[in-house]
């Protein structure tokens, strides 16, 4: 299995894939299983024990565990290196869009100045669409286009509509680099 997996208070193993278990889906839990890991797997293991030094790294998400599990386990973790990590925890975070604008732009990762340009307008018309009209015939296009789970009816709720302006509307991987992908906007030059 690919999946974590969760024990119940008997010790009995337990699909993750259950609402019951989803209170062990946290930082903490992901910190105690890490500390876990390194005490009862690397340090055991290891040729000298008392010679272990065991380096975090992380960005982002992974980067605030990182940097937190040096903070809470400094025994067992001897140091953190972390990048773009939001450790202390934001309700709006207009930065990270300011990050997403800089990549669209950027020719380096396949963006330009019309490409921003582009996606700005978009972003607005969409907007103006969402927020400016009872109109019916706009939802039911955009919740088409966009592929949006639960079609014109999801896009009534303004909840809805801010989360999809904010993250629905199109995915720009401004955080990753990954080597196998050969299409515009998910590599580094």
């Amino acid at each position: 299995d690919s999946y974590p997996k969760f024990y119940n208070d008997n010790g009995t193993e337990e699909s993750p894939v259950s609402n019951d278990n989803l209170v062990y889906l946290s930082s903490r839990q992901a910190l105690a299983d890490a500390a876990h890991f390194v005490s009862t797997v690397v340090v055991p293991r290891a040729h000298n024990q008392a010679k272990v030094r065991v380096i975090t790294f992380g960005g982002s998400y992974p980067g605030m565990l990182a940097a937190w599990a040096r903070l809470k386990y400094p025994h067992l973790v001897h140091g953190a290196v972390s990048n773009s990590a939001p450790v202390q925890a934001q309700l709006d975070f207009p930065e990270y869009n300011d990050r997403v604008s800089y990549d669209l732009a950027n020719d380096g990762v396949g963006g330009s100045d019309d490409c921003l340009r582009i996606f700005e307008e978009g972003h607005t018309e969409i907007a103006r669409l969402l927020t400016s009209s009872r109109d019916v015939d706009s939802r039911e296009q955009i919740a088409t286009l966009f592929n949006v789970c639960g079609g014109e009816a999801t896009l009534v709720d303004r909840k809805n509509v801010s989360a999809f302006l904010g993250d629905g509307v199109v995915f720009v991987p401004a955080q990753s680099n990954d080597p196998s992908c050969d299409g515009r906007m998910c590599n580094i030059n």
